[in-house]
C-alpha cells in the first residue's frame, strides 16, 4: 500500500506531495490501531486516505529521533499547507470510491 500510495503521490503537483517518510509514518498510524486489514487494495487505500485526512492536520512526532517531527515541512498544526493536503486526501478518497474501471485507476495511480 505504501508503494502504491507513493506512486499516487507522484501524480500530485509538487506543492501537494508528501515526503516518502511522511507517507510511511501516516501508514503506521493508520494501520497500527486496527489489526484487521481490508482484503482489497481499494478498501485499504480508502482507509488510509480517510485516516490521513484528519491526522495530516497535526504534527507527527518522529519516532526514530532523526528530527522532532516527520512533517515540519508543512508548517504548524492546521496550517494552510496541512488543510490543502487534507482536502487532497478527501478528493482522492472520493475518486477511489468511485473508481470502477481500469481507466479510473490509471487516472489515480498514473500511467
Amino acid at each position: 500500500m505504501i508503494k502504491l500510495f507513493k506512486s499516487i503521490n507522484d501524480q500530485f503537483p509538487k506543492k501537494n506531495r508528501l515526503s516518502g517518510y511522511h507517507i510511511e509514518s501516516l501508514s503506521i498510524e493508520a494501520f497500527k490501531i486496527n489489526q484487521t486489514f481490508s482484503k482489497t487494495v481499494k478498501d485499504t487505500l480508502q482507509k488510509f486516505c480517510q485516516h490521513s485526512r484528519a491526522v495530516v492536520l497535526s504534527l507527527i512526532k518522529d519516532s526514530t529521533g532523526q528530527s522532532l517531527h516527520v512533517d515540519d515541512y508543512l508548517s504548524g498544526k492546521d496550517s494552510g499547507n496541512r488543510k490543502r493536503i487534507s482536502n487532497n486526501f478527501r478528493i482522492l478518497a472520493k475518486k477511489i470510491n468511485n473508481a470502477s474501471s481500469i481507466d479510473d485507476w490509471k487516472d489515480i495511480i498514473g500511467k
